[in-house]
């Protein structure tokens, strides 16, 4: 592993970014080109150097801590408004509920009152009732002599 130390130590000194041709370059001629990019995959994969590739190019750098840390706060971040989301969701979810708790109350109401049809026979039936009514009560209350002359004029 002196070669990924080397490496490492190339990077460290100067904490800028290089591509494996200027890390060769740094090296001479003691690491050869394969040697050295197995150093720096390795390097990438134990998570102390990271990678950029831009188009066929890689650039390797030291990993900050603070780019970690981005990262952890980013997701925090991105936790709390997905939990903020879902408490709206749940919130909207709860008012929706109770909008349709309320709709099918309404409902039940309006379904137990009786239909316009039933209430037009109703309403039919009840006024023959009261026609019939109306001439009942003529009939109890006339008086004889008028009953006469009705009879008399249909003669």
């Amino acid at each position: 592993m002196g070669d990924a130390a080397a490496v490492l130590k190339i990077l460290q000194a100067t904490m800028e970014p290089y591509s494996t041709n200027d890390i060769l370059q740094k090296c001479g001629k003691d690491v050869g080109k394969a040697k050295l990019q197995k150093s720096l995959d390795s390097l990438v994969m134990s998570g102390e150097i990271a990678v950029k590739a831009f188009g066929k190019l890689n650039v390797y750098y030291i990993k900050q801590d603070n780019e970690e840390n981005d990262d952890e706060s980013n997701i925090r971040l991105d936790i709390g408004k997905l939990e903020k989301s879902y408490k709206d969701l749940e919130e909207n979810l709860k008012q929706k509920k109770n909008q349709v708790t309320t709709m099918e109350k309404e409902i039940r109401k309006l379904s137990s009152l009786p239909s316009m049809e039933d209430l037009i026979k109703e309403k039919q039936i009840l006024n023959d009732s009261v026609v019939e009514l109306t001439d009942e009560v003529y009939k109890l209350t006339a008086r004889p002599s008028d009953d006469v002359q009705v009879c008399m004029t249909f003669v």
